[in-house]
């Protein structure tokens, strides 16, 4: 049947619609229009769905039938191709978790293993600051070397203390933090089957450290102020009643 013809049709029933073999146009007594491929495989006779006459026109729903048509030849059924690509996509699907949610639920799972509230507060702080804006949408399991170090070499603007310049050799200290904690999170979502058995890509040895300088090396370093001669005598006297340990040793100088 001529294409114009066929896309026009409004008679209830399967009108064929040529060029491949098994192509007909379905209407329903509702008007409801879509595309069927008709075949027989091993001696049974079987119809496969190609999608909406309102969504896919007469040329669409020509090539999808041929395409179905080149897997009969090679007696593959493309009924069970598709229910098995698409069982393969829910499953990547349900296995499919995000950096920031990754984050979060590997939080939550070691709530009770903080060494202090300090770190345990800095540790979502230091990432919603710095990770989640650049891999937070990210499949973990998509997360690569390439991405860590864009999260690492971003640009920081000024701050109090830190110039501006790369994330890792403006502000050196917290970007390893943040390296170690995305190395968590990651090592985490492998056990958790949320991403596949690979090198880990936050890792420094034998990996970051060949592309980045050692903390020690770029890491600002604080002095403090001298203390004034004349006040020795008294932050002396001091140390010898102070009840920590540490200044013990300095109160016998």
């Amino acid at each position: 049947m001529p294409r114009r013809r066929i896309e026009r049709e409004t008679e209830p029933g399967r009108h064929a619609a040529g060029e491949v073999r098994g192509l007909s146009l379905q209407i329903s007594k509702g008007g409801a229009r879509s595309w069927i491929l008709r075949f027989q495989l091993n001696g049974r006779v079987r119809y496969m769905g190609l999608g909406s006459a309102d969504v896919f026109t007469v040329t669409e729903a020509r090539q999808r039938a041929r395409e179905a048509r080149q897997k009969l030849a090679d007696k593959i059924d493309p009924i069970e191709v598709r229910k098995a690509d698409r069982a393969k996509q829910a499953q990547a699907e349900a296995k499919r978790l995000t950096f920031k949610e990754a984050a979060q639920r590997y939080f939550d799972d070691n709530a009770e293993g903080w060494t202090s509230a300090s770190h345990r507060d800095q540790f979502l702080t230091s990432l919603a600051t710095f990770a989640f804006p650049i891999i937070g949408s990210m499949d973990v399991n998509e997360i690569g070397t390439e991405d860590v170090l864009r999260v690492l070499e971003q640009r920081v603007p000024v701050t109090k203390g830190h110039p501006s310049g790369k994330f890792w050799t403006a502000r050196t200290v917290t970007a390893d933090r943040v390296r170690r904690r995305i190395a968590l999170v990651l090592d985490w979502a492998a056990v958790r089957r949320h991403r596949d058995a690979k090198d880990n890509p936050a890792r420094w040895d034998g990996h970051l450290d060949q592309v980045l300088p050692e903390v020690t090396k770029v890491a600002q370093q604080t002095n403090f102020t001298a203390l004034p001669y004349v006040q020795v005598p008294e932050v002396m006297a001091k140390l010898r009643t102070h009840p920590a340990i540490a200044s013990r040793p300095l109160g016998k100088l």
